[in-house]
């Protein structure tokens, strides 16, 4: 893959990871976990985060209690792998045609 893209990747994550540290569980009540989702989400937004539903999803189970934090901080970069072998595999198979 470019270096360009993971450069990207890596600006993207350090831009999300906050929100998912803001919604840690040290937050006990899930009205706090929501709030703070809402604020660092806000902020994220600011630096033209625009977070798929996904990330969206994982946020939202973190602040339910049904996902720890650090399942849904390894999910963001497992995400994007995936994404990078379909688009890989399909260039593989133009570039077979």
């Amino acid at each position: 893959m470019h270096p360009a893209f993971w450069e990207l990747f890596r600006r993207k994550i350090d831009t999300v990871l906050p929100v998912l540290k803001e919604i840690e569980m040290t937050i006990t009540t899930k009205a706090g976990r929501r709030l703070a989702h809402e604020q660092a989400l806000a902020r994220t937004c600011i630096e033209d985060h625009v977070p798929t539903s996904e990330f969206l999803s994982g946020c939202e189970a973190v602040i339910e209690g049904t996902m720890a934090r650090k399942q849904a901080r390894a999910a963001s970069p497992a995400r994007a792998l995936a994404k990078n072998k379909v688009v890989a595999a399909a260039a593989a198979t133009a570039d077979a045609a």
